[in-house]
């Protein structure tokens, strides 16, 4: 017989507890889910995500970036033809006609710093022939100056 068995009483239908939501919850779900302006913020949203995580994944590793700028602006100090009997001299040799100023920036454009160990090969400014660098200045260092 059906109800002679204690260990597994029968149940009536009408006292089986529902385990989760309500129904007036799920139709809410229901009725979002099948909203296409629903849908639509959610393929959004997808398809914005992907190229954020690769973006993020990227900017996320570790790498040293040495970057070499030279500006373009050069400033004339001395110019053939505009100074009349003047004449430039540099360690007691006379320079050329022209005199020029140029800045040229060096820096780290990475995430990390750049150690001895990790540089290869010297940096090296290599100029024409015909012109030779007068002078050469730090104006910044962020490790010394503590920036």
């Amino acid at each position: 017989m059906e109800g002679d068995n204690p260990s597994h009483p029968e149940v009536a239908p009408t006292a089986v507890a529902t385990v989760g939501a309500s129904p007036k919850s799920r139709a809410r779900l229901k009725t979002l889910l099948t909203n296409p302006w629903f849908g639509g913020i959610a393929a959004l949203a997808s398809i914005i995500s992907i190229p954020l995580a690769f973006y993020l994944y990227i900017s996320a590793q570790a790498r040293p970036g040495l970057t070499i700028y030279v500006h373009p602006v050069r400033t004339p100090i001395v110019k053939a033809g505009q100074t009349s009997g003047l004449t430039v001299l540099f360690k007691g040799k006379e320079t050329g006609p022209n005199i020029t100023a140029v800045q040229i920036v060096i820096w780290n454009n990475g995430n990390t710093p750049i150690h001895k160990e990790n540089i290869l090969d010297d940096i090296t400014l290599r100029l024409d022939p015909d012109y030779t660098i007068l002078e050469a200045s730090v104006r910044s260092d962020t490790e010394r100056d503590g920036v």
